[in-house]
């Protein structure tokens, strides 16, 4: 079994499921959520789906994840720690457990330094 896999079994609810969760609770929309935190809905609902890749470098995860979190009430070091775990296939440095569909298809840098783009 793949280490992404032991993972999830150990929490069953993402990330972004929790926040999604934690969001609806609050009677927060969706709308209301982008105007407060300035997020696009491509942005949430990535968020939401915890389809990471798509929110681009951990950097601007990391500050999108922090947003929201802040926004709904959910603890901000927990989602950011938990968004480590979920992502550590991502941006970790080793993404062989990953599965093949799972790992970014585009590099930048590749292991020497030189720009390559991969599977465009």
């Amino acid at each position: 079994m793949h280490n992404w896999v032991k993972s999830k079994a150990i929490h069953p609810l993402s990330l972004g499921r929790q926040l999604a969760l934690v969001r609806e609770h609050i009677g927060l929309s969706v709308d209301e959520l982008a105007q407060r935190t300035r997020l696009s809905h491509r942005i949430i609902a990535a968020i939401e789906s915890s389809d990471y890749a798509a929110l681009g470098a951990r950097i601007y995860a990391t500050g999108a994840v922090r947003n929201y979190a802040g926004a709904v009430g959910f603890g901000v070091k927990e989602a950011i720690d938990e968004l480590v775990q979920e992502s550590e296939w991502l941006w970790g440095h080793d993404n062989d457990d990953a599965p093949a569909d799972l790992k970014p298809r585009r590099s930048f840098w590749g292991k020497r330094g030189q720009i390559s783009l991969m599977g465009l």
